[in-house]
Order: C-alpha cells, then structure tokens, then sequence
C-alpha cells in the first residue's frame, strides 16, 4: 500500500513541471476529475467529481483501511461542492459518510454529516492538490457484538461530533 502511494505521489509530480500556485479557474472547468487522497472518514480512498454547474460539483469516494493498520474498514462518501463565485479556488463541501468496519469483536455501520471548507492549488493545467477540514456529525451507530465483545469505541467516547481533514491529488480528464 505505502508503494502505491509514493507511486501516486511520483506521477502527479512528475504530471505537474509547474509551480504550486492557487487554482481560480477550478470551478469553471467543464469536466470529470479522478482523485486519491487520505484522509478522516474515507481514510485511504479514489475518487469522481462531476462538473454539475458553475461553480457547483458532485463527488462520490470509496476508501479503505489496510487491515495491518487498523480493524477492517470501509467508507463511502457523496459530497457537493459549492465553489466561491469570486475566490473559484476556495469551497464548502457538504455531504454525507458511511463507515463499514468489523474486527474480532464486532461489525458497525456508522453514518455521518460532513461540513468541511477547503481551497484547491493547482500544480498543472490538469492537476492538483486539494486541501479541506471541518466537523463531522455522527448521526447514527449501528454495532452488532460479537460473542465476548468489549464495549464499542464510540459509545465509550458519548462524542457525536469528530474533526475531518482531507489531502488529495487531482487529475481533470
């Protein structure tokens, strides 16, 4: 996995041959856009955007764990983003997450409310990077104990809100 990854960050590298600057023409592209990035709720994950309207983008991830690093865990996530009319570099992306994992102990589905602001810096004329943090809202928990199962993680915590952050690279098609 940590190959793949260095992988990925070596062709966008190599895509770029420009100076990091901000984009502020993101918005107004008319196109798809791949993704893979990292982060908290996807954690490792690809994804697809789709240009909707000015300004205005539907994006779909899918994202993993390697069972190595934590319990078996699987997210799934759509968002909109809402791109600002005069700063096109900068955007809040609502959405909504839903986190499958299962170990030893017991298998959960949480789902979840997004609310992240970010800006997007453009490395190439096709690529970039994109930034984002914010808060999200766990709405539901749904745990199924195994036999001898220890308390679930989140109903220790009583917390319903967690911080997010997002780093991923973009390429526009």
């Amino acid at each position: 996995m940590r190959n793949w990854i260095m992988s990925l960050m070596f062709v966008f590298t190599i895509a770029s041959f420009g100076q990091l600057s901000a984009d502020e023409n993101i918005a107004h592209y008319p196109s798809y856009e791949v993704s893979a990035g990292a982060g908290y709720l996807e954690l490792f994950y690809g994804g697809l955007r789709i240009n909707a309207a000015e300004g205005i983008w539907f994006g779909l991830r899918a994202g993993s764990v390697p069972d190595e690093m934590l319990e078996n865990t699987q997210a799934l996530s759509f968002d909109v983003y809402f791109y600002h009319s005069k700063y096109k570099s900068l955007y809040i992306k609502p959405g909504v997450t839903l986190n499958f994992s299962e170990s030893d102990d017991e298998k959960s589905t949480n789902g979840w409310f997004n609310l992240q602001a970010g800006k997007s810096f453009r490395i190439s004329e096709r690529t970039g990077i994109r930034l984002d943090a914010g808060i999200n809202y766990l709405v539901f928990d749904k745990v199924d104990e195994k036999k001898d199962a220890e308390e679930p993680f989140l109903d220790d915590l009583d917390i319903n809100f967690f911080p997010g952050i997002n780093l991923e690279f973009y390429l526009l098609l």
